[in-house]
């Protein structure tokens, strides 16, 4: 797997949260022709594991950590496999992640960088970020 700035370029689907707190993508990112193919491709919040993870095809391409602090979420790390790099897969990950975490009214703090740069150059709706001082 390769860091932080591993992946870009376009994907943009928005997750939504199922009862169960796991957000998982669009119903367009199960089944048929889509932006990735044939592929299955969702987001899923991990919380046992703090992190959320980017599954092709039901396997893990890539995840994101997170800690929980005091109604704040703080990314810490970004992945995505080398395997799914060039693909959007990593946006796809950050679009996600951070629309689920602001629809739970998460205040996101963006450690890691490739989360920092998502921020910065893309709109999160009702996203409330607290930038680190480095």
């Amino acid at each position: 797997m390769t860091g932080d700035g591993a992946a870009s370029a376009a994907g943009d689907g928005a997750a939504s949260a199922p009862a169960d707190g796991a957000a998982s993508a669009p119903a367009d990112g199960a089944a048929g022709a889509n932006e990735y193919g044939t592929r299955a491709v969702e987001v899923v919040r991990n919380a046992e594991r703090g992190r959320y993870e980017l599954l092709v095809d039901h396997a893990l391409a890539g995840f994101a950590d997170f800690r929980l602090r005091k109604g704040r979420i703080v990314f810490t790390h970004t992945e995505v496999d080398d395997a799914y790099g060039g693909q959007g897969l990593g946006r796809r990950l950050a679009g996600d992640t951070l629309a689920d975490a602001a629809r739970r009214g998460e205040r996101i703090v963006p450690r890691c960088p490739f989360m920092a740069r998502y921020l910065r150059r893309n709109e999160v709706p009702n996203a409330e970020v607290d930038w680190p001082e480095d």
